[in-house]
């Protein structure tokens, strides 16, 4: 029982899913359902639609996929500590809604 659960925490900390979706593909499909543009996640707008949708990117990227925070941050032109003070204070949404299964 230790050793099982030494190789979960394992895996949370390495970040190893099975599952795999790139930043830009998430990107589009949470702009989709959330009804705003790539251009507009990525310009640091503070719209509510907006700033909505770059939280489920933020939670998802990095409680569902695997992506480090600083990739994140890369990805939409803020800070790391933007990105991982948002992680740690959400709730992870419902990942089906946001991929094809």
């Amino acid at each position: 029982a230790v050793l099982s659960e030494m190789d979960e925490r394992e895996k949370d900390n390495l970040r190893v899913t099975d599952k795999a979706m790139d930043l830009p593909t998430l990107a589009q499909r949470v702009c989709e359902i959330h009804n705003v543009t790539p251009v507009e996640l990525r310009s640091g707008g503070r719209r509510h639609e907006v700033v909505e949708a770059r939280r489920v990117l933020i939670l998802l990227a990095i409680k569902a996929f695997g992506h480090s925070g600083a990739e994140v941050a890369r990805f939409l032109g803020v800070t790391t500590s933007c990105v991982n003070r948002t992680a740690s204070a959400g709730e992870l949404p419902p990942v089906t809604r946001y991929i094809n299964v």
